[in-house]
């Protein structure tokens, strides 16, 4: 579905759109919804699983801001802050992290056991992990790799980075 809506300035969707609301699972939440913005450019809903392409205008992800039955999600550049737990105990496969993206938060994929494949700003060449800055934040869970060296390049690794990485043997 496409959905016009008027074009604004950036959008965080924690201060607008965070009570109660979720994207993905059954599709949009209107219920709780403050403003008649709608951040979506398009929301699909096909065997079982959500697909969500946002409008340029989102610039916050909050934690748990998307309901679980969503396969892959990728977010507009302008989006500057994915917060803690974003995408915790969330079915997706795929997450595209825009360039614009400056700050990620603690734990954001915790959970999301279906994740196969991270691409764009702060993730591995091979789509298997996100980092930002000297910080490993997560590995894909069901990314294909069998074994993993972390590099000597992060000074810190987050609680439950590995978590559920069923594919790794060491």
């Amino acid at each position: 579905a496409k959905f016009d809506a008027p074009e604004t300035e950036g959008i965080n969707i924690s201060d607008d759109y965070y009570n109660g609301c979720h994207w993905g699972g059954w599709g949009y939440s209107y219920g709780s919804y403050h403003t008649s913005y709608n951040p979506l450019v398009s929301n699909t809903y096909v065997d079982g699983v959500g697909r969500l392409v946002f409008r340029d205008t989102v610039t916050n992800i909050p934690r748990n801001a998307f309901g679980s039955n969503l396969a892959s999600v990728s977010l507009p550049n302008g989006v500057i802050q994915i917060e803690d737990y974003a995408f915790e105990y969330r079915k997706i496969k795929e997450l595209h992290i825009p360039e614009s993206v400056e700050l990620i938060g603690s734990m954001i994929c915790m959970g999301s056991d279906n994740l196969e494949k991270v691409t764009g700003r702060w993730t591995s060449e091979d789509g298997s992990y996100i980092y930002h800055n000297e910080r490993f934040v997560c590995y894909a869970p069901s990314h294909p790799n069998t074994e993993f060296v972390v590099p000597d390049t992060f000074t810190e690794i987050e609680s439950y980075a590995f978590y559920h990485a069923r594919n790794l043997k060491r």
